[in-house]
This record gives structure tokens, sequence and C-alpha cells, in this order.
């Protein structure tokens, strides 16, 4: 196709050519023509529905099935891969609900449990022989020093028999 400007001055040179007489030769006739019949066809397609925009001519209907197929393929994959990412966030987000919920769970069976190991009287004892530096105030808990120190002997610490315990529990009970 030619430029405007050059078609409007070749169609006004033509016509003062023509209006004063002058008759063009078969080869700028059939230029002309061409040049019309070109503006005519670009009339024609500004005014066919598939040269309009996309969204007023209806959306899909200009794709051929071709194009229509991949279309609706590749917006396919766009909303599955949109559900996915959204799916990973949702999921982040209970991962770190459920472990929140799990971490706080844990610590109230620690609470638990080192009050439980306290309240034994091994421990009970072991403490009060700490405070008052005499042996003998593990009678109020045991009927003699001996069976005492055997207790204490077969008794892991307090704080390794919680660790040993919190360890078995996280093992036993995963969020």
């Amino acid at each position: 196709m030619c430029s405007v400007s050059l078609k409007n001055s070749c169609v006004i040179s033509i016509l003062d050519f023509t209006s004063i007489g002058g008759v063009a030769s078969p080869k700028v006739e059939a230029i002309m023509q061409r040049m019309v019949a070109t503006e005519e066809e670009i009339n024609q397609m500004a005014l066919d529905d598939r040269y309009r925009d996309i969204t007023k001519a209806g959306g899909e209907k200009l794709l051929d099935e071709t194009e229509e197929q991949t279309y609706k393929r590749w917006h396919k994959e766009a909303t599955e891969e949109a559900k996915e990412h959204l799916m990973k966030i949702v999921m982040q987000d209970l991962k770190a609900e459920a472990k929140a919920k799990f971490d706080e769970r844990v610590e109230k069976e620690r609470a638990y449990k080192l009050n439980e190991l306290e309240n034994q009287p091994v421990y009970i004892a072991q403490e009060a022989y700490k405070e008052a530096g005499d042996i003998n105030i593990v009678l109020n808990w045991f009927g003699s020093v001996e069976e005492y120190k055997q207790a204490l002997k077969n008794t892991k610490p307090i704080q390794t028999a919680l660790d040993e315990y919190m360890k078995q529990y996280r093992k036993n009970f995963r969020y």
C-alpha cells in the first residue's frame, strides 16, 4: 500500500490531467484502479467484525479453532497456576497456624509434665534437702535415708526426665 499523501497527490494529478482532456495510459489507469480497490478493501475490512477490537467483537469469536483452543488452554493453565499459587499461600498459613497451635500444646504439656515431676516424692525430698541442708528431712517422704538414696539413684535429674519426655511427646504428636 502507498501512503495517504502520495495517494492523494496521485489522485489529484490524475484528476487534473483528465479534466483538461488528457487520457491516462493503461498502466496509470491500472494503478489508479488498484489504489481505489485498495481503499475499498481497507474500508470493507474496517467494517468487518473480524478486524474490530476483540472485546467489541464478542471476545473469542475471531479466533479460529486452533487459536481458540490455544487461548482456552492458556486460560486454563493460568487459572490452575493461580489456584496452585493461592493454595500454597493458604497451606503456608494453615501450616503456620497448625505449628503455632502445636507449639502452644507442647508448651502446655511441658508445664503439665514439669509440675507432675516436681510433685514426685524424690524430687520434693531432693529440693527440701537442698534447702534445709539436713538429710533427715527426706524422712518426711521416705521410710529411711537409704530408701531415699536408692530412689534418687534410680531417678534421672528433673531436667533430663523432662527433656526425654518432651522429645517423645513431639515424636508421637506431630502437627
